[in-house]
């Protein structure tokens, strides 16, 4: 675990200690949160009036209920998701030397983009260490809520039975989320980024729609996610939870409320980050869990109007600077540069890491892909015995049908089992997806690369008209049921 000192605005120090006893830990966690509380009592009504952020005008940070401000000075260091893997966290903190330069008085800014508990095995010392960071650093330190800093809500959630692991009760786990509770969950800064866990949410139409009270685990400031090859509005988000946003949606909401790029988390990538929708959404996932590589973050010159300066930063094990570099940002054509920094080769360990994962998702897929199977020979079964009741079919899949069906007509099996077809279809075309990514990441042919990335395109465009179709089954399995409670 770490404890993190200021002294004399000069030096710092991370020092390893032994766990916090529960008393420690909850006091440390209650503090903190005080501390977040104030800070929104002295920024509360700076945004009363505010619709767009050229709107505000105050030259300094502060928080505004849900709302945190930064200025046009400094730099910005984003840190996606760590889900209870402090290694990392400590390595960012590090890598950035943020604690070091904001001891000194530097201009730095570090934003935590939210899920600090959950999958990985140290979530109470996380938790401990960005308490630590942001009792020393203040304002400087932004801690962002993801949709897993919530209270028995989000599958996984290993976060209770880990603290009762280490405390024998609930007491550490309740008041962290009572902690959570008073973050906030959306950042806006005066060069026109804005940042939360997923983003993009469809019900908001100015900064005053983000500020109002207490924001619900199932908003979809907490759950959305873009769908790269979509240029339209939302679709169904195949998480249960939130939407997947396009280009259209994404642009008016960007528009709506004054900003010019999407700084979010909530998404793996193998290799830590991606860029969507014309670079306007960038996704940072810092946690090296996921299959992940190395640990990732983000630093943004809050001076640039242009974003000139941007860098993803992805960690060697030395904790050396990152190698990574966004090119210029440019305000007029609103795209980022196509000429990147090429990344260097994945280790050895991670490279058999990844061809793991791809056996992996390939078992996945081929196992899907048999109930894909079944599923469709039921679905052709239940339509042969609409159409022609008197038809000889197999005994034993007719038998089937008349189970899903109940007591009701046969359309109503033919319903669910078209609705599981196409969530089928549209889910191993995903992981189809995460298999390319990992090849793409770990191939050296170029030939072969170019390959892959057109194949992801044609599996992106395969899901959007699933999603299509599906919206539009949708609709239709509604107006037969409101009919049939009409009838009634």
């Amino acid at each position: 675990m770490t404890n993190i000192e200021r002294k004399g605005g000069e030096e710092f120090k991370i020092e390893k200690r032994e766990p916090r006893n529960e008393k420690e830990f909850i006091d440390l966690t209650m503090e903190v949160g005080r501390q977040i509380e104030n800070e929104k009592k002295k920024g509360f009504g700076k945004l009363k009036n505010i619709n767009k952020i050229p709107e505000i005008k105050e030259k300094e940070t502060f928080t505004d209920q849900n709302i945190v401000y930064l200025p046009n000075h400094g730099e910005a260091i984003f840190v996606g998701d760590t889900h209870g893997e402090v290694q990392t966290t400590e390595r960012i903190i590090k890598g950035s030397r943020f604690a070091e330069r904001a001891a000194k008085g530097e201009d730095v800014y570090m934003v935590f983009l939210g899920d600090y508990v959950d999958r990985g095995n140290n979530p109470l010392e996380n938790l401990e260490t960005l308490l630590n960071l942001k009792k020393a650093f203040g304002e400087r330190v932004i801690l962002l809520r993801g949709n897993h800093d919530f209270a028995h809500k989000v599958n996984p959630h290993e976060f209770p039975h880990q603290v009762t692991s280490k405390f024998s009760s609930l007491n550490a786990y309740n008041k962290t989320q009572e902690f959570f509770d008073k973050l906030p969950n959306t950042l806006v800064s005066a060069n026109g980024v804005v940042a939360m866990h997923a983003g993009c949410p469809s019900d908001v139409a100015s900064i005053k729609d983000i500020n109002k009270g207490e924001t619900p685990f199932d908003n979809e400031i907490f759950w959305n996610d873009p769908e790269p090859a979509f240029q339209g509005d939302y679709l169904p988000n195949p998480r249960g939870a939130g939407k997947m946003f396009g280009q259209k949606a994404l642009d008016r909401f960007l528009d709506q409320i004054g900003a010019r790029v999407l700084v979010r988390s909530h998404q793996y990538d193998y290799g830590g980050f991606a860029s969507h929708l014309n670079n306007k959404v960038i996704t940072i996932f810092s946690s090296s869990l996921h299959r992940v590589a190395k640990p990732v973050f983000y630093s943004l010159n809050l001076g640039a109007i242009n974003f000139e300066g941007a860098k993803i930063n992805v960690m060697k094990m030395e904790d050396e600077k990152g190698f990574f570099r966004i090119p210029p940002y440019d305000e007029k054509v609103m795209h980022f540069e196509k000429e990147r920094v090429s990344a260097p080769e994945p280790e050895v360990t991670d490279r058999k890491k990844i061809e793991k994962s791809i056996a992996e998702n390939r078992k996945w897929v081929a196992d899907k892909t048999r109930i894909l199977t079944s599923t469709q020979k039921l679905l052709d079964t239940a339509r042969i015995m609409r159409k022609n009741p008197a038809q000889k079919l197999n005994s034993q899949l007719v038998e089937k049908v008349n189970n899903i069906r109940g007591k009701g007509p046969i359309i109503e099996a033919i319903f669910i089992l078209r609705e599981n077809a196409f969530n089928l279809e549209y889910l191993i075309a995903g992981k189809k997806i995460e298999i390319l990514k990992a090849r793409d990441y770990i191939s050296k042919n170029t030939e072969d690369k170019n390959s892959i990335r057109k194949s992801i395109v044609e599996l992106r465009d395969k899901r959007i008209k699933i999603q299509k179709i599906l919206e539009t089954y949708m609709n239709e399995k509604t107006k037969y049921y409101q009919n049939k409670i009409k009838k009634r």
